[in-house]
């Protein structure tokens, strides 16, 4: 007789909580493998993104160099031009680096001031024109913090390499220590390596550039048009504002996490919170609302879909983010160029009025392709330059614009536009979408005077519609 084992309610149980816990345990420990390996992957690019930073801050400090030593427009041009571009490719390295804004914002502006001078220097070489006494001060002033920049990042790399290397996912942390008055004698030396704050230090105290470019210091002080003039709004206004924007029965929680002190010199105040969606088991989406005006200024959600065959057509996106920017505030606006990232699409608004795009206005929404939620948003150009303007008739026809152009190329479009130049200013151009030997090019012909102020190319393929 063969004996049967009978199996209780207790018994079953039993084995269904050791199945859970074997599976749990198997989960966690590929969990626990997955993060390890997308931390080194992190890792790795952060160590990338700082070496490549330090060889372009090299350059910079060795093209200022040689830029001082130059005096005529036609040897000048060629170094700038070089410059322009290494300060552009520094400060996108060291903005890639996981700081908060508070460690990196004078290293970055710094870099963002020297690519934009020397771009403004460059425009005064092409037209024959040589650096005059300002400029030669305003070289002066960022040559003299470049080689200490240089040398300090250079440490950085030198020192890491002995001690085993940075460890980028604690900069956070110390960062987040800094700010709130906190000691930092427990993070461990390799941490502190990587801290700009001591680099960053002589660039703080520097006085401001003034010079015809998009980061002079006197811009810096502009008063946004939407929310200048428009009443406080409280944090719970904030709050509703979120709901209304995020549709409330897809939020679980929402929590206020901090607001712009009001001694603090923010060109616009805000209030900050975190959004735990219904979809999400934690916090994943932040968002900054205006303190004046109730607008929203910035929004990104950190956890987005893997990468994945798209479920949604480009159409149904843009119709998802032509809502979204409605309902947000932003009236009239109209698409121009995307592009996909893994599972998203970052679109490029501009609005449309009086018969012509007003690109200094410009917002990003950001969605994801599988669902068309949206993921994100950047509204710093429109809340800073929208408002109303006295845009004159064009003392050329479209016809007469026309002819600034180059013969080699063929139009196939053309419509006004307001483009943005350096120092905030703004030009009215003639927009041709024309082609050449298989590219494609927008060219920006000045619709008063005929000049071509910019020659883009715009690039489609299965990335989206990019300019350069």
């Amino acid at each position: 007789m063969k004996y049967i084992r009978r199996i209780t309610p207790y018994g079953i149980a039993m084995s269904a909580m050791a199945i859970a816990l074997a599976a749990s345990l198997a989960y966690g420990v590929i969990e626990s493998r997955s993060k390890q390996n997308y931390q080194v992957f992190l890792s790795n690019v952060y160590e990338r993104s700082f070496h490549e930073a330090a060889g372009y801050v090299a350059n910079v400090s060795s093209l200022l160099t040689k830029l001082d030593a130059m005096e005529r427009p036609e040897q000048s041009a060629p170094l700038l031009a070089d410059l322009w571009k290494q300060a552009d490719a520094a400060h996108n390295r060291l903005s890639a680096l996981p700081y908060s804004v508070s460690t990196v914002t004078e290293t970055q502006k710094y870099l963002a001031q020297v690519s934009d001078f020397s771009y403004a220097m460059l425009l005064k070489a092409i037209d024959g024109n040589p650096l005059d006494d300002a400029d030669r001060q305003n070289l002066a002033q960022v040559k003299s913090y470049a080689p200490a920049f240089s040398d300090g990042l250079t440490s950085i790399m030198n020192q890491a390499a002995v001690t085993g290397g940075v460890r980028w996912e604690r900069l956070a942390d110390e960062d987040n220590q800094t700010q709130h008055g906190e000691t930092i004698s427990n993070v461990p030396p390799e941490v502190l390596l990587g801290s700009l704050h001591t680099i960053a230090q002589p660039l703080h105290e520097a006085p401001g550039l003034i010079y015809d470019g998009a980061f002079s210091d006197h811009i810096q002080t502009l008063s946004p048009r939407m929310t200048e003039g428009k009443p406080l709004i409280t944090r719970n206004d904030g709050q509703n504002i979120v709901l209304n924007l995020l549709a409330a029965e897809n939020v679980q929680t929402l929590e206020f996490i901090g607001e712009t002190p009001s001694d603090t010199s923010s060109a616009i105040p805000v209030f900050s919170y975190a959004v735990r969606l219904a979809s999400d088991d934690t916090p994943t989406l932040f968002i900054d609302i205006t303190q004046h005006g109730g607008l929203p200024l910035w929004m990104l959600r950190a956890a987005s879909d893997e990468p994945t065959d798209r479920r949604i057509t480009l159409p149904a996106a843009i119709a998802a983010a032509d809502t979204f920017l409605r309902q947000a505030g932003f009236p009239n606006m109209e698409y121009s160029y995307y592009e996909y990232a893994e599972a998203s699409i970052v679109i490029n608004y501009a609005p449309f009025e009086n018969n012509t795009l007003l690109y200094p206005d410009l917002v990003k929404v950001k969605l994801s392709m599988v669902d068309g939620t949206v993921e994100g948003l950047e509204a710093l150009g429109y809340l800073m330059m929208h408002g109303p303007r006295n845009i004159s008739e064009p003392r050329l026809s479209a016809e007469d614009a026309l002819n600034y152009v180059s013969p080699k190329l063929a139009v196939q479009s053309t419509r006004l536009t307001l483009i943005p130049l350096g120092s905030y200013r703004e030009v009215l151009c003639y927009e041709f979408l024309a082609s050449a030997d298989g590219n494609s090019f927008l060219i920006y012909i000045n619709a008063d005077t005929g000049r071509m102020e910019q020659m883009l190319e715009m690039v489609v393929n299965d990335y989206g519609i990019l300019v350069q």
